[in-house]
């Protein structure tokens, strides 16, 4: 067996679990519920900080607050970090994380699937959970040693909703790209790309990398989802993306960083 060191990240899935959220409480989804809470505009960058480089620099707490504040939810929410307030919201079904997999680890690709996942998790009769997994693991049924051995939540954030909320049918998703923009220009403060020299190290800004340019991704759907740009500018920013992901092909990681600054240059432009 492989000594597998990793405990970097895994393909972020907070959208996901909040859609599941609101839809097992009777609200809608929410489409962009990472730009809404500004997860998309800014990533962490600390070379002496691995675990946590390239995720989202809002922290989940005060994301959740905003993205339910925003879609007028706010006075619905119950957000809990004491583990026995977690267990307890567990039994009206709430979403969790971010938690740590470090137990779920895949053999056939040689490393962990690491942290910085979100989940939603229901009680079920006889002392069981069910955890649906928005990363193609829906329904998997675990009693509670098994919980806590396979997610470790004592880090972790849990919210639950309340029923009987009046849900906005309407959001000013021009707003959300204006305020994102303002919080990149004071949050992130990419200038570099650092050379990490062991291999869990090189995993962990791998994987980092995909979920920044997934992020990237959403935030360009939301512009055409506004239709706030000209065609060529929005031909020009759809480049750009596929352009990112073949830079992380080649670990060209200073080009990717170029590149990523004038996608938020060519939007920040037009939106001004």
């Amino acid at each position: 067996m492989v000594n597998m060191q990793y405990r970097g990240k895994s393909i972020d899935t907070f959208g996901d679990a909040v859609k599941m959220l609101l839809i097992n409480h009777g609200y809608d989804a929410v489409p962009y519920a990472d730009c809404i809470s500004l997860r998309s505009f800014a990533f962490r960058v600390n070379e002496d900080d691995w675990e946590n480089w390239l995720i989202p620099q809002v922290e989940p707490m005060d994301a959740v607050t905003r993205l339910f504040k925003f879609i007028g939810l706010g006075s619905c929410i119950q957000i809990e970090k004491e583990t026995e307030h977690i267990w307890n919201l567990m039994e009206q079904g709430c979403l969790i994380g971010p938690v740590c997999e470090i137990n779920q680890y895949d053999v056939q690709r040689l490393y962990y699937d690491g942290m910085k996942k979100y989940l939603y998790i229901c009680s079920e009769r006889g002392g069981h959970y069910i955890v649906h997994d928005p990363d193609g693991f829906p329904l998997k049924l675990a009693d509670k040693a098994e919980v806590i051995k396979s997610y470790g939540i004592d880090n972790a954030v849990a919210v639950g909703l309340r029923l009987g909320g009046k849900q906005k049918k309407s959001i000013d998703y021009k707003r959300i790209l204006k305020e994102g923009l303002s919080y990149r220009r004071k949050n992130e403060k990419m200038l570099f790309w650092p050379k990490p020299q062991k291999r869990f190290q090189k995993i962990a800004v791998l994987c980092g990398a995909y979920n920044y340019l997934m992020q990237i991704y959403k935030i360009l759907d939301l512009t055409k989802y506004v239709d706030c740009l000209p065609s060529a500018e929005a031909e020009k920013m759809d480049q750009i993306v596929k352009e990112l992901y073949r830079c992380i092909l080649a670990d060209n990681m200073e080009k990717f960083i170029y590149l990523k600054n004038e996608f938020f240059i060519l939007l920040e432009d037009e939106m001004n």
